[in-house]
């Protein structure tokens, strides 16, 4: 079992040789344990768990859309969840299942939200992924509100819909 509902804290490092001496750099510690979770630069702006699930509960909020899995690696380092959001079929024939996936790789990049297509290939049911739509937010200071535009259900409406009208 995974226990994801803990925060994590920026803070200043201080010089080994001289412990009391702040200098310019900057990490992520888990605040449960004070374990180190990550290297940050100075305008590194946390996106805390609980923000990141809040912010993929807008999306599953319509009928038939859910968590697939979720889960953390390195300590906290990487944090993800993926979700079903629904399906179409191209034709009439081949059914195109839609998932997304959120993962924070915190102080490795930005988080970033992917749509994954994948369709069935073949009549024994072997899939392939067929595209991947990625959105990407830096870890600055309005981090949060660029998720919350992205977060509606239109504009994720809109990239299944510029997909579909792509193929």
């Amino acid at each position: 079992e995974t226990k994801l509902n803990y925060k994590v804290s920026k803070h200043q490092n201080s010089s080994i040789f001289f412990p009391e001496q702040k200098i310019d750099s900057y990490g992520l510690y888990r605040d449960d344990d004070n374990s180190f979770v990550s290297q940050v630069g100075g305008t590194f702006e946390v996106v805390q768990t609980l923000d990141m699930f809040q912010w993929v509960d807008k999306i599953v909020s319509v009928d038939g859309r859910h968590y697939v899995g979720a889960g953390e690696r390195n300590n906290g380092k990487d944090v993800f969840c993926v979700v079903y959001l629904g399906e179409f079929r191209i034709n009439g024939n081949d059914l195109v299942k839609v998932f997304g996936m959120f993962e924070d790789g915190r102080g490795s990049g930005s988080a970033r939200f992917r749509l994954i297509f994948f369709r069935e290939v073949c009549s024994n049911g072997m899939h392939k992924m067929v595209s991947l739509s990625d959105k990407k937010f830096r870890h600055t200071k309005n981090v949060l509100n660029r998720m919350a535009e992205v977060a509606s259900n239109n504009n994720i409406l809109d990239f299944i819909a510029e997909y579909q009208n792509n193929l």
